[in-house]
């Protein structure tokens, strides 16, 4: 056939006429030469675009040129640029041939056909449905820049931007031929969203269309299905093209339908978009991908690269899929019932992909098959292969390296075969390969290498599992490598597994004795578990296929060696109790395994035992040792997860340590247990465990009280009884104070029977009768106090409540009362009187012990005391005390009351201590000084003693009756024993008395002549002139009181005062006068039968006078000085014991002179020597007797 060609140039700046078209005078517009006839379709005509944008206002329509087209830009594609007016379509082409090179096709944009529907002859034989398909579903505003209708097109070095259209935004194709070459389809878009719209953002290739694609690019193209192109009942070739940045609800790239075929070679997919399949989505079609690279893809929802619908059939094939996303599936969404073939493909994930939810790289949803072979997946975070239906998969001589999750999980009844498959250094969070559900799976020569995770193989439910020939070596499990459950198979063939370690539990293998289980031929070496290295026997669960099912093991010929247990079962461990038959191995080698904590086969918690005490006392402390023990009768050892608990019946209260957790070498101790219940009861305590494995239950009796012990509840609550030893007052204590007390109470009754005696004589009189028996009283209530204090009974608590403090009371009034009296009588020279009113002195007692009597009436009404036991569980003793709630504050009081009487009298004896030695007085001031003190003293080392220390019935009882012994014997030693001594040992007393005023007076005269020979020295050396001489004025009776009074005097004045007062007191002696004391006259002179009170006056000597005195001692002619010579330090007379010894001397005297001794001049001397010489004072005294 020959051929015919034409050309025409077209020009911006051209013109249409009848002669444009040639290079010198181009055409403007191209649809002025076809509306024209001006192109012979016979002709192969050529159009040449010059440089410039050519903006139609209708398409270059081009029908049955089968001859043909030619579209040809002169210069960069760039520049020549063809648009349209809104609304148009570019270049239409029906039933012709086409080549377009080097024109950009921009913003040309279709709504609706400008031509009507061009159907050719030659479809006339296709089915209705087809002429349909055609005519109403693609056809109506689809490609923006070129419609393409059963032609022939090749597109090269074009550029198609910015168009959009129905369907292809920039290419519409249906029963054609087309290539594009070196082509670049940028921001096209098909997003018309009206019925059938919105397909194939930059191509649609429709209805029988082959289509090659080569050296092109697509970028930022966008379509509601289709982002790139959409493929319906078509062919596709594509080569060494770009897809970027493209996107699409569904099929970021490609739509692939209706029996298409697509065949990528060589072709790089980065950063594509779309909710479903950022690449394609492929429905009941073929694809071959090869040697392509798919990175950085994403899709919102599913199928990161691919999804597959229908009869499907996917292969790729030396192909790297980098960082691609989808929650779903990040590579294949399988809905299909075709086959997904990946071989020499590589899946990486690089450091900074991060994504929070990936299901899965390969998820299975229908009846399908996934073959991958010779490929690499690293670095994943999510499953690799997931399955939910009974597809097929095979993973061939494929790697899988740091995968952190499941690497295979099939949740139905699938089928996996793993041939020389490789897991290394994955560090799944999970396990590597799971069959669920009545799956199946074949391990053939696979190898797990330095893999961390929880376990690596799983099966469950019906499943089974073949590993033949597999290595594990070097993982790291928190369980165990494999691991099979309820009605599983596990066979296990002429595999090894070494230096592998289980973190918690086993080791190996894992199972419920629920299935069957075979290892034959197996290694299993230097491996290292917790429990159960080789084979861990857990717990059996829920039988969820037969009822009846069996369990059915063989091991034969494993070689068994150096494998280690850190606790137990060093081989096998069972964690239940044993179902099926225990485990034996045929024909097998057992070298060098160890378990630090029990043999090679053991069991978890079986059963346990207790030793425990039969009879026990209430409340006593006794231990229970419980043996915990494994199916095989060894102890439980190196385990502290099994506790125990023990409890009693309803009428025994138990306490203590009634817990506890089994302890390394499997026993424990429950510590401290203590049964509460009254004598002579019986229980069963009930010992459990935790996990539960049955009671052990054992008697025990409450046993009596031993000797000297008895029941007491020893809780606030009750039910808490507890045998205590009773703790009473020492009988030593209780012996000597009870002799202590009866000799002093039959001193207290001598002294009674002496004091209503003798109470005429002035010595009991003089100390108040009624005062002495009141004391007596006192001291005897006291003394019974002791005796009845003895046991605390109701009737003793309540009398030592009472009569303890009234009767120290008494006895600090009574001494009180007495001290005030003395002070009071001798403060107002009213001392002669010093026996108290009997009555008032009552009276006065009554008084002041008012406070005391209701404080305790109230405290003992209000607060009775009662003998109580207080019980000291440290010691486990019961010590019986008189207690009473708030009785202690009475009692308080009270003390406070006493002590302040005891510092009442105690300020009164200072104020009386100058009145203690006065004659007359019999030393009652100063014996009841005494008495006061010591009272003072024992009362308050006693108070504290009695408020601190009542821990102790024998230290109560001791500081009750050794308080009431002392204050007693102090009472009696000071106020009665020396009027007694007195009665009986009168003239003893008087005798030693008198030797000793005797001595005294030859004392004192030595002195004072000593002193007169130095007062007379210093005189004359005064009158011979002397200068500072000196001068001394020596009082008479040398008291130091009056030395520090006396001015200095004139010792003439001193001398002649001296005998003065001697004159006066002779002439009253010789008148018969007595002095104010009132004391007769005795009758007889001899000194036996006179009174120790009477004492008579002194007497000048008659052959003595005064004027014969040498002139040294006469008055001199100047007048005296006044002045105050001494005051007496014990009372406001002046009587001394100047006064005294002169009294003595001139009973002496009298007693000589009757007797016709000559010895007045003695006498007299010395009784000048003796007497004081105050005048003034003198005259308002009267002379005192002393005892």
């Amino acid at each position: 056939m020959r051929l015919f060609f034409k050309f025409f140039y077209l020009s911006n700046e051209g013109f249409d006429n009848e002669l444009c078209g040639n290079f010198k005078s181009p055409c403007k517009n191209i649809g002025y030469l076809f509306n024209n006839s001006r192109v012979d379709k016979n002709f192969n005509s050529t159009f040449y675009f010059s440089p410039g944008i050519y903006n139609l206002s209708s398409s270059i329509i081009i029908i049955d040129f089968q001859v043909g087209i030619n579209l040809i830009g002169i210069g960069e594609n760039k520049k020549i640029i063809i648009t349209t007016h809104k609304g148009t379509r570019g270049v239409i082409s029906y039933n012709s041939n086409l080549i377009i090179r080097g024109i950009t096709f921009d913003n040309c944009k279709v709504k609706k056909n400008e031509f009507p529907l061009y159907v050719p002859e030659t479809l006339t034989d296709y089915s209705d449905d087809k002429l349909d398909y055609l005519t109403l579903n693609y056809y109506i505003g689809t490609g923006g820049a070129l419609q393409i209708v059963y032609s022939k097109v090749y597109i090269s070095n074009c550029v198609f931007s910015n168009n959009k259209g129905r369907n292809g935004g920039a290419i519409f194709t249906v029963l054609s031929n087309i290539t594009i070459s070196d082509c670049i389809f940028y921001s096209n878009q098909a997003l018309m969203r009206s019925e059938d719209g919105g397909n194939g953002g930059a191509i649609f290739f429709g209805l029988s269309t082959n289509a090659i694609i080569l050296k092109s690019i697509f970028k930022n193209n966008m379509a509601i299905t289709g982002g790139v192109i959409v493929q319906s009942n078509s062919e596709l070739r594509v080569e060494d093209t770009v897809f970027a940045y493209n996107q699409a609800s569904n099929g970021g790239v490609f739509l692939i339908f209706n029996d298409s075929k697509i065949e990528s070679t060589r072709c790089s997919f980065y950063a594509n978009y779309a909710n479903i399949s950022a690449i394609a989505n492929i429905q009941n079609s073929f694809a071959f991908q090869k040697s392509c690279l798919y990175q950085e893809n994403m899709a919102s929802a599913m199928g990161g690269v691919f999804s597959l619908v229908d009869r499907t059939i996917l292969f790729v094939t030396l192909s790297i899929f980098n960082d691609n996303y989808a929650p779903s599936s990040l590579i294949v969404e399988n809905h299909g019932s075709g086959l997904a073939m990946f071989t020499n493909c590589e899946f990486t994930f690089s450091d900074n992909f991060k994504r929070q939810i990936i299901q899965s790289l390969f998820s299975i949803s229908n009846y399908n098959f996934l073959l991958l072979k010779d490929s690499r997946v690293s670095n994943s975070k999510g499953n690799v292969i997931w399955c939910t239906s009974n597809a097929i998969i095979v993973v061939y001589n494929t790697t899988f390296y740091n995968v952190s999750s499941k690497v295979i999980n099939i949740h139905s009844q699938g089928y996996f075969f793993s041939i020389s498959t490789t897991f290394i250094e994955c560090k799944a969070e999970d396990y590597l390969v799971v069959l669920r559900n009545g799956a199946r799976g074949i391990l053939f020569r696979n190898n797990f290498i330095d893999n961390n995770g929880i376990l690596m193989v799983f099966t469950t439910y019906n499943s089974s599992m073949i590993i033949i020939e597999s290595k594990f070596f070097n993982n790291i499990v928190r369980n165990e490598l494999i691991a099979v459950r309820n009605e599983y198979t596990l066979q296990i063939y002429n595999s090894i597994f070494k230096n592998n370690i289980g973190k918690t539990r086993g080791c190996i293998i894992s199972v419920d004795q629920l299935g069957k289980l075979t290892s034959t031929n197996n290694y299993f070496i230097n491996n290292t578990s917790v429990y159960g290295t080789i084979i861990n026997f857990v717990k059996k669960r829920f039988n969820y296929w037969h009822t009846d099912f069996q369990c059915f093991s063989t091991f034969k010929n494993d070689t068994i060696v150096n494998n280690t247990a850190l606790v137990s079962g060093a081989i096998v461990y069972y964690r239940d109790k044993i179902i099926g038959t225990k485990y034996t191995c045929e024909s097998c080698l057992f070298l060098n395994n160890i378990a630090h904590f029990g043999n090679n086969i053991n069991s978890g918690f079986h059963s346990f035992s207790v030793i425990q005490a039969s009879k026990v006392h209430s409340n006593e402390h006794f231990p229970a040792l419980i043996y915990a023990f494994d199916q095989f009768d060894n102890l439980i050892r190196g385990k502290n997860d099994i506790r125990f608990h023990v409890s009693s019946c309803d009428d025994i209260h138990l306490t203590g340590v009634t817990s506890s957790t089994i302890q390394l070498n499997g026993v424990t101790a429950l510590y401290n247990l203590k049964v509460n219940s009254p004598e002579n009861h019986f229980c069963n305590l009930s010992y459990k465990s935790n996990p539960k494995k049955g009671d052990v239950k054992l008697p025990i009796s409450i046993l009596n009280c031993p000797q000297g012990e008895e029941m007491f509840d020893v809780s606030y609550q009750g039910k808490v009884f507890q045998c205590l030893k009773t703790i009473e007052t020492s009988n030593i204590a209780k012996t000597v104070m009870i002799i202590t007390t009866s000799i002093l109470v039959l001193l207290i009754l001598l002294c009674f029977g002496i004091t209503i005696a003798y109470s005429k004589e002035k010595v009991i009189n003089f100390g108040n009768i009624v005062f002495l028996i009141l004391m007596l009283f006192s001291c005897l209530f006291l003394c019974i106090i002791i005796y009845v204090s003895i046991e605390p009974t109701n009737f003793s608590c309540q009398f030592s409540a009472i009569v303890f403090p009234i009767g120290i009371g008494i006895l600090f009034t009574l001494t009180l009362l007495k001290q005030y009296k003395i002070y009071k009588l001798f403060k107002y020279s009213d001392f002669l009187k010093i026996n108290t009113d009997n009555l008032k002195m009552v009276k006065y007692a009554g008084l002041i012990m008012v406070p005391v009597f209701l404080l305790v009436l109230i405290g003992v009404i209000v607060y009775p005391s009662k003998p109580t036991f207080i019980l000291d569980l440290h010691t486990k003793t019961a010590t019986k005390y008189c207690i009473s709630r708030k009785y202690y504050v009475f009692s308080i009081v009270i003390v406070v009351y006493e002590v302040i009487i005891l510092l009442t009298s105690c300020f009164i004896a200072m104020k009386s201590k100058r009145y203690h030695s006065t004659p007359g007085t019999f030393y009652e001031s100063l014996f009841n000084s005494i008495l006061i003190y010591n009272y003072t003293l024992v009362f308050i080392v006693l108070i504290p003693l009695f408020y601190t220390l009542q821990n102790n019935p024998t230290t109560i009882y001791l500081i009750y009756s050794i308080g009431s012994s002392i204050l007693v014997f102090a009472t009696l030693s000071i106020i009665f024993i020396p009027k007694i001594n007195f009665l009986f040992r009168r003239k003893q007393i008087v005798s030693t008395l008198k030797k000793t005023i005797e001595t005294q007076e030859r004392d004192i005269q030595r002195n004072k002549d000593l002193l007169i020979f130095y007062k007379m020295f210093l005189i004359e050396k005064k009158n011979n002139n002397f200068n500072n001489n000196p001068i001394f004025n020596i009082h008479e009776t040398f008291s130091s009181e009056d030395e520090d009074e006396d001015e200095e005097d004139d010792i003439g004045e001193g001398i002649y005062s001296l005998f003065n007062h001697w004159d006066q007191n002779k002439r009253k002696y010789n008148n018969n006068q007595i002095y104010p004391n009132q004391i007769p006259k005795q009758t007889t002179n001899s000194p036996s039968s006179q009174s120790i009170d009477f004492l008579n006056n002194p007497t000048i000597p008659k052959n003595k006078s005064i004027n014969n005195l040498p002139n040294l001692f006469k008055k001199p002619k100047k007048k005296l000085k006044s002045k105050i010579i001494s005051k007496s330090a014990n009372s406001s007379p002046n009587i001394n014991n100047n006064t005294i010894n002169n009294n003595n001397n001139n009973n002496n005297n009298n007693n000589n002179n009757n007797n016709n001794n000559n010895n007045n001049n003695n006498i007299n001397n010395n009784n000048n020597n003796n007497i004081n010489i105050n005048t003034k004072r003198r005259k308002s005294m009267d002379p005192s007797l002393d005892s």
